[in-house]
């Protein structure tokens, strides 16, 4: 890695910088604007050797901050024009009348939607996160509202939901298992993103599939301008990143990730594992504009984790257990303006993933063709539509294959509609899920309503949102790969989650929000007692009981966004329960990841433009766990006895509180050809020792032993971005 960095190096000193006006070619690639400015500006000149990684208007200040150009957003596009000039001879001005004559993208609402958490690549930047590693989904917990399954873990629980109903997408096609390293790592990588958007209460119509959020990644187009890439070397992995154009209006981006394998044979010899273990991942993109309406666009992505166990209980034989796991989609799309007031979109997708392991495997393929439009009819409508149809083949093993072909056609329909300080959204999706001998029909209504007055905003929403597919957790603390995914049946019914939310925001030189809300689930599954649905694969469906779950919760936030020092306080308050007739009698139960609790502080402190600090703290209360008060001895019809568990009540153990601090600093160096840059952190700073894991210990009495692995961890990394 080391010599390839070497050799990348010497190839790019020959290469010149690039002028402003390159740059900007890039910024219109990276985030879908257009630029407009009069024709006596020059922007031939030599710009920076390397634009940062933030939002349009940062990257925009790193260009002009300090000279004379000055910059207005008119919705898609980006107006240029010297600060000397007057207001009635402005660019902006002559561009405004030209835009309310013409109907084109100004005019249209540009409003966030309500619900909407959107994050983009300067979001990921300084945060301390686990062994120095930036992830997508470990920066959405420090969101109130959304939770880690386990510390350090990629597993999502938003606002009580399971976390198998997060409807995860990369360039719009589900995932089953979006995690690397047993859950602690995500596929996604900060430095391909070009948006997040988090939908944890209200959906709009055009998402479905999933009854608790919406995470949906948009990864970027290549650079258009030149050659550009990064090597990174960090103690968890090594990556490689290349993106330029070919031609003029092709762009390529390359990406690949690799486990640091010299830390994780060290780390598995520490702990006196005989066992390997490896993972990569590949992304590729290639994006062609054939004119300015029509854009194609295919993605490629491909990642495997392996581990191979040799056990040698009587030191001759060695008998291997192999398990590995892994996702492939394949995505491709086209865009096309067919006036300024209409835009179309349509997509084929393919996704699959594969699960084995000694005992068990799980095969799921999913196709996916979708359309969709945005009809822009004035300046206060925007109306989406659209709909697709998909084919889900599950393949689940265990002694023998049992696949099952599933169907599902959509449709929906919404609109936003803005008349001064409101903002309404209502929205209908309607949903067939076709499987062996049942059409299941899933109507499911959105609304939404915002008012906005002087720096205070008040929303409402509710909605109701249908999963048709469950996902059998094979741990109760873990996201792991061998959660058995299975669709609906005949006999089961979809799950379904109603949500109301209230709340209210300020925005000032500090942020506040408030939020309350509330939400009902119905056929929701759950293990019975002593029964492991992976193993009895074909027959799962005796091993689960259906009932009903409720959710509730307060969440509140104060921020400063800008500024040198910047930072977050959060609170969320929860409660979740479930409620079963075949389990505890029909009584209400806490749900295992109920935790009521949840802090989260970060600040961060920009010293100079080559060194920002930061530090976060969190505190998490315990979840729930299942502990037998005894164990009873039962005849087994064939003879001999069986030991079985006796339970007081399902989740009757009430597990201890985390907490952590972790501090980070990141430098930056500026070189001729790029940029240097340097993390070093320490994860969980002060060694807490948080229950990462729990068994219950049946030797003598019955007891619970904590397993604490997350603790004074170091965070060290190097790339360089040129």
């Amino acid at each position: 890695m080391t010599r390839l960095a070497a050799l990348l190096l010497t190839a790019l000193s020959l290469v010149a910088a690039p002028s402003v006006r390159e740059h900007l070619e890039t910024l219109q690639q990276r985030f879908d604007v257009v630029f407009v400015y009069d024709a006596d500006l020059d922007f031939s000149g030599p710009g920076p050797a390397v634009l940062p990684d933030r939002d349009l208007d940062g990257c925009l200040r790193s260009l002009f901050d300090g000279g004379d150009i000055e910059w207005t957003f008119r919705g898609r596009y980006v107006i240029l024009r010297r600060r000397t000039r007057t207001p009635e001879d402005s660019l902006a001005h002559r561009f405004d009348a030209i835009l309310a004559a013409a109907l084109i993208r100004s005019e249209r609402p540009v409003r966030e939607e309500h619900g909407a958490l959107e994050l983009h690549p300067a979001d990921f930047g300084t945060t301390p996160v686990l062994l120095g590693v930036q992830d997508v989904l470990k920066r959405l917990v420090l969101e109130p509202g959304i939770q880690a399954t386990t510390e350090g873990g990629t597993g999502l629980v938003v606002r009580g939901g399971d976390p198998g109903g997060n409807l995860v997408l990369l360039d719009g096609t589900p995932l089953y298992y979006p995690s690397h390293c047993f859950g602690y790592l995500s596929i996604f990588d900060p430095d391909l993103v070009r948006s997040v958007q988090v939908y944890k209460g209200h959906f709009p119509a055009r998402y479905y599939g999933r009854a608790s959020s919406v995470i949906d990644v948009e990864n970027r187009d290549g650079a258009g301008d030149r050659l550009h890439g990064q090597v990174g070397i960090g103690l968890v992995t090594d990556k490689l990143l290349l993106e330029g154009p070919l031609g003029t209006r092709t762009t390529v981006l390359v990406n690949g990730r690799i486990v640091q394998t010299a830390l994780v044979k060290g780390l598995l010899k520490a702990a006196e594992a005989d066992a390997d273990y490896f993972f990569h991942d590949l992304y590729a993109r290639i994006t062609h504009r054939f004119s300015p309406q029509d854009r194609v666009f295919a993605a490629v992505y491909q990642g495997r984790d392996r581990m191979d166990l040799h056990p040698d209980s009587d030191g001759e034989t060695d008998v291997e257990l192999f398990e590995s796991w892994g996702t492939t989609t394949a995505t491709a799309g086209w865009d096309h303006t067919v006036s300024p007031s209409l835009d179309l979109r349509a997509t084929l997708s393919w996704n699959h993933f594969l699960v084995r392991e000694d005992l068990f495997e799980s095969d799921i393929r999913d196709l996916r063709a979708a359309g969709d439009l945005v009809f822009h009819p004035d300046g206060r409508h925007r109306i989406r539509a659209g709909g697709g149809c998909s084919s889900h083949g599950f393949a689940p093993k265990t002694v023998q294959r049992r696949t099952s072909m599933v169907y599902d056609v959509s449709l929906y329909v919404e609109d936003q509609f803005c008349s001064g300080p409101w903002t309404l959204s209502a929205g209908l999706h309607g949903n067939l899920f076709i499987t062996a001998g049942r059409v299941w029909s899933c109507p499911q209504p959105r609304l939404s309503g915002r008012y906005a007055t002087g720096p205070w905003r008040f929303h409402a929403a509710a909605g109701r949102m249908v999963q048709h597919l469950h996902a059998l957790a094979s741990s109760s603390s873990f996201s792991m790969p061998t959660d058995l995914w299975v669709p609906v049946s005949r006999n089961l019914a979809p799950m379904t989650s109603d949500q109301v939310s209230l709340g209210a925001a300020w925005e000032g030189p500090f942020t506040v929000s408030a939020e309350i809300w509330h939400k009902d689930m119905r056929h929701v599954l759950e293990y019975r007692d002593n029964r492991l649905a992976h193993i009895y694969t074909g027959y799962w469906e005796n091993n689960v009981a259906v009932g009903t779950g409720r959710a509730r919760g307060l969440e509140v936030a104060v921020a400063r966004p800008a500024g040198k020092t910047t930072g977050q306080l959060s609170y969320t308050l929860s409660h979740s329960k479930r409620r079963f007739d075949d389990i505890d009698g029909g009584r209400w139960f806490p749900y295992a990841h109920d935790r009521r609790h949840h802090f989260v502080v970060t600040v961060a402190h920009r010293f100079t433009s080559s060194l920002e600090v930061s530090a976060l703290w969190t505190y998490l209360s315990g979840g729930y766990m299942s502990v037998p008060e005894r164990y009873t001895f039962v005849l087994k019809p064939g003879g001999g006895f069986e030991s079985l568990p006796a339970y007081a009540g399902r989740n009757n153990f009430h597990l201890p509180p985390s907490h952590r601090l972790d501090v980070g600093a990141v430098f930056r160096k500026h070189v001729r050809r790029g940029e240097h840059r340097w993390e070093v952190g320490i994860y969980n700073a002060y060694a807490a020792r948080n229950p990462n894991a729990a068994m219950v210990d049946t030797d003598g009495r019955i007891s619970v032993t904590y397993f604490t692995s997350l603790s004074l961890l170091p965070a060290l990394g190097w790339s360089f971005r040129f």
